[in-house]
């Protein structure tokens, strides 16, 4: 409900009590009251307004706490996710590192830290302004999401950065093929009203456990540092930490 249909209906409650309801008493006590009086009249407005006062404030209050109660939930949601994408966000990320970390313990999987970054797209945001920005970012998340399982997470960590969490692999060859059909996917090109957007990806992994030491921060820091060599040797390509 907007504000503006909020508005009608406070104050329709304030003039149907306030108006509607007094004159309504005034005309019936006029019809069997002989000395009736102004005061007959001003009695019901009075006990009207401050009725109907009191009704309308409770009905703004129940509507204040509506809205104050959707927006510590939206605070809460956007806490651990990208408002724009929709994606998990740095701080969502880096939890769901730390429970595959000890899931990885428990359990001895494989999992992989997958760092992207998308080549083109600061040029494709200056060209065409943020919409297209924005536009592109959204597409390629969904991309992702579509193209990845539902037990993998897909983050936005910023800019035009996303990281990939790749769990329970049967071994490291299987990423391969994943990654190669990501790099095509979001070398396809976007349509943007007439425009057609074109961007490729550098990407970075990395293994854990391959050695159980490793926290959040330096899985995420290996997996950068190799995107970093995808990117020196030419873009859209991959490249395994080592």
């Amino acid at each position: 409900m907007n504000y503006e249909k909020e508005r009608i209906i406070y104050f329709s409650i304030i003039f149907s009590i306030t108006i509607i309801v007094p004159v309504i008493a005034y005309f019936n006590m006029a019809r069997y009251i002989e000395d009736f009086t102004i005061l007959h009249l001003v009695m019901p407005l009075i006990i009207g307004f401050i009725s109907s006062f009191g009704l309308a404030n409770f009905y703004l209050l129940r509507i204040t706490n509506k809205k104050l109660k959707k927006s510590e939930e939206e605070l809460k949601h956007y806490a651990f996710f990208d408002k724009l994408t929709g994606l998990r966000n740095r701080m969502s990320l880096y939890d769901k590192i730390d429970n595959m970390i000890l899931q990885s313990k428990r359990k001895e999987t494989l999992n992989a830290v997958v760092f992207m970054d998308l080549d083109g797209f600061k040029t494709v945001n200056d060209t065409y302004g943020h919409d297209a920005g924005d536009y592109v970012l959204v597409v390629v998340s969904k991309r992702l999401l579509a193209l990845l399982r539902e037990t993998d997470t897909v983050a936005r960590i910023g800019g035009d950065e996303f990281v990939l969490l790749l769990t329970n692999l049967l071994d490291k060859n299987k990423v391969e093929p994943i990654l190669d059909k990501m790099i095509k996917l979001i070398e396809e090109p976007i349509l943007f009203g007439n425009l057609e957007l074109k961007i490729s990806t550098s990407v970075g992994i990395t293994f854990y456990p391959d050695d159980v030491s490793l926290d959040s921060d330096e899985l995420i820091r290996r997996s950068d540092k190799a995107m970093y060599k995808a990117k020196e040797s030419g873009k859209g390509k991959y490249e395994f930490y080592n």
